[in-house]
């Protein structure tokens, strides 16, 4: 009798656990890449990975929260809007905008301005401006913080409100 596997990435009745199964994935780049990066003290390292596995963690849940929005909300049309493909569309789009969100403390120079190799990260050349590390902190806070914690309170009110009904 054959057995059929499920993937953690993609259920067999519902899309949710595409999302899951990418924040799981998440929790597991924090547990076996980021614990030893921060125990090697690795600054600027540990800063972009940090910076991956805590964004890509918030928009991991922000879609599982869009993803029962959906499904709460327009049960009938669940299955037509919500396909493999766009799942795993929303799924890269989250991974690639955490990974733009890290970059710069992976690929530019540290705060310092040395023009070596750092620790681990930044390219050799010239040092960047503090006002650019200013304006990746606001940028990283609205877009990696901010707006997600309004999205959420904006999708889990309307289930809320569409509940008691």
């Amino acid at each position: 009798m054959a057995s059929k596997r499920r993937n953690i990435f993609y259920g067999n009745k519902n899309q949710e656990s595409t999302e899951i199964g990418s924040l799981v994935f998440a929790n597991l780049v924090s547990a076996v890449v980021l614990a030893p990066v921060l125990l090697c003290r690795q600054p600027v390292l540990s800063a972009g990975v940090s910076v991956l596995v805590a964004t890509s963690s918030v928009f991991s849940i922000v879609s599982i929260a869009l993803d029962r929005y959906s499904a709460v909300l327009s049960p009938l049309h669940y299955t037509m809007t919500v396909t493999r493909k766009r799942s795993a569309a929303v799924i890269g789009g989250t991974w690639c905008l955490s990974g733009a969100l890290a970059a710069p403390h992976l690929v530019l120079p540290c705060r310092g301005g040395s023009a070596e190799w750092q620790g681990g990260g930044g390219l050799i050349g010239a040092s960047v401006s503090p006002v650019f590390w200013l304006t990746h902190s606001l940028v990283l806070l609205l877009l990696g913080f901010t707006l997600p914690l309004i999205a959420l309170v904006l999708i889990y009110s309307r289930m809320y409100a569409a509940a008691h009904r």
